[in-house]
């Protein structure tokens, strides 16, 4: 049974009394003794003081797949931590929660129910991305977790929706991880105005003071002596209104805005982005460049510019520009992506969490290029998309 089959299909009997029981033990008990009843019937597995739950609970162990009980396990979970997240003084209990599947069950299991129960938890943490989306949530709120790449997680609001959500995602819980989001980079840019204009000593980001003020030279300058990113961005807008076709819009306007015009080995660059251009979505060139015609360009930019979609994503072009330009102007040049074309700000998070993804569970010394990268991305967001200023400006 697929994914698709097991949620078309409604909760048997047993899975409606255990969901029924998790929900009355998270409204009434304390967090601490909601973690140890867990334990009790999920991660031990050796019986339980309610015997009618604990039979409910074999059967759904008994009766379902593997594969399913994967769901039922999740499910479970997530019983507990949407209103914990609503809850400023439980949300903190939710790394412990999470943190059961990694802990040693207590005692010999001394029934297939037992066995059974032990073989999915092991299943669920190690072939699962169930498991992955739990932990990363944990690290967005421990955020002591560790030093590998993913527990940094909650220092990177912009990654929380991709990398929290998962396929099967009720609204509500997608709801709380944009809540959860927009907290964190409220929080995020109030310390950064903060440390700015007062002088606090506390740094919210991990860039030293000199890189903080060349990105804020960076993004915040006169492209040219002439215009700011901003400026630059509607001039585009405005042209391609008046394109007579896509081949001349990305072959001559779009490459002349993206072209790099100084620095060091940028000649293999803009050779690079006009030979792409050229070959861009090459079925497009003869219309006029609508609005679903420069969405699909600029997306395909993105993929290009920093990694595509595949298990192992190629992101040649990504550290050759990083390698040759530096962090800053390579967020600089995403950027003028974004405000020329607002509707891709989250295909960007998107690739992003391809590299975070791919890189999470290397630790954060081998990975400082990309620790940079998301560093600058969140300074070029809180100076161009600050928490509370909506996007007005968009193709039309």
């Amino acid at each position: 049974m697929d994914t698709g089959d097991f949620f078309n299909q409604p909760p048997s009997i047993a899975e409606k009394t255990l969901y029924g029981y998790l929900l009355e033990l998270v409204r009434c008990q304390p967090p601490e003794t909601v973690i140890d009843c867990y334990r009790q019937l999920f991660i031990d597995g050796l019986g339980y003081h309610d015997d009618y739950v604990w039979e409910s609970l074999t059967k759904v162990v008994t009766l379902r797949s593997r594969e399913d009980f994967r769901h039922i396990l999740n499910r479970s979970w997530y019983i507990a931590i949407n209103p914990w997240l609503e809850d400023r003084d439980r949300r903190e209990f939710i790394p412990a929660l999470v943190k059961l599947f990694s802990s040693q069950p207590c005692g010999v299991p001394d029934s297939l129910t037992a066995v059974k129960l032990r073989r999915a938890c092991e299943y669920f943490t190690n072939e699962t991305q169930d498991y992955w989306k739990l932990k990363l949530l944990a690290f967005t709120i421990n955020q002591n977790a560790g030093n590998v790449l993913r527990n940094s997680i909650y220092r990177y609001p912009f990654l929380y929706e991709q990398a929290l959500n998962y396929g099967y995602t009720s609204a509500e819980y997608s709801e709380k991880i944009s809540r959860l989001r927009h907290q964190a980079e409220q929080a995020y840019q109030q310390k950064l105005r903060r440390y700015l204009t007062e002088g606090e000593s506390d740094n919210p980001t991990q860039l030293t003071p000199t890189q903080i003020e060349q990105a804020q030279q960076e993004f915040t300058c006169k492209v040219d002596g002439k215009w700011s990113y901003q400026e630059q961005a509607k001039r585009l807008r405005d042209r391609v209104r008046r394109a007579a076709c896509c081949r001349e819009f990305k072959e001559t306007q779009l490459y002349q805005y993206l072209s790099v015009s100084k620095g060091l080995s940028l000649k293999n660059f803009n050779e690079a982005l006009k030979d792409f251009l050229r070959n861009l979505l090459p079925q497009y060139n003869s219309l006029r460049p609508d609005k679903a015609a420069i969405e699909a360009m600029c997306k395909k930019l993105l993929d290009w510019l920093i990694a595509d979609k595949s298990e192992n994503p190629n992101h040649y072009t990504f550290d050759n520009l990083l390698a040759n330009l530096g962090a800053s102007r390579v967020v600089g040049v995403i950027l003028k992506i974004v405000l020329f074309c607002r509707e891709v700000k989250s295909y960007v998070e998107e690739c992003f969490n391809r590299l975070f993804r791919h890189y999470g569970s290397f630790p954060e010394s081998q990975t400082q290029w990309l620790v940079e990268v998301f560093e600058h991305w969140n300074l070029a967001t809180a100076i161009h998309f600050p928490v509370g200023e909506s996007a007005t400006a968009t193709i039309s």
